[in-house]
């Protein structure tokens, strides 16, 4: 059996032969209520108005391609 350190060693040389730093990230900072909300809100939001644009576009495309109404016969 091998000892902790030749395992995290291997780990490391394999982490360095894919260009990653074997460096151990500093941990994400948490993130307050408010600021979670603000965040989910915002993309809530554009989320909306993506989808409302889209909407929209289609409405106008498909309003474009369908007759206004019945078509009319003229005499000759």
């Amino acid at each position: 059996m091998r000892d902790p350190e030749w395992f995290l060693a291997k780990i490391a040389a394999g982490l360095a032969a894919a260009g990653i730093s074997p460096e151990a990230p500093s941990p994400a900072r948490k993130l307050s209520r408010a600021e979670i909300e603000s965040i989910v809100t915002t993309t809530v939001n554009e989320e909306i108005a993506r989808l409302n644009a889209q909407s929209l576009k289609q409405s106008l495309d498909q309003d474009l391609t369908e007759p206004s109404g019945p078509a009319r016969r003229t005499r000759p």
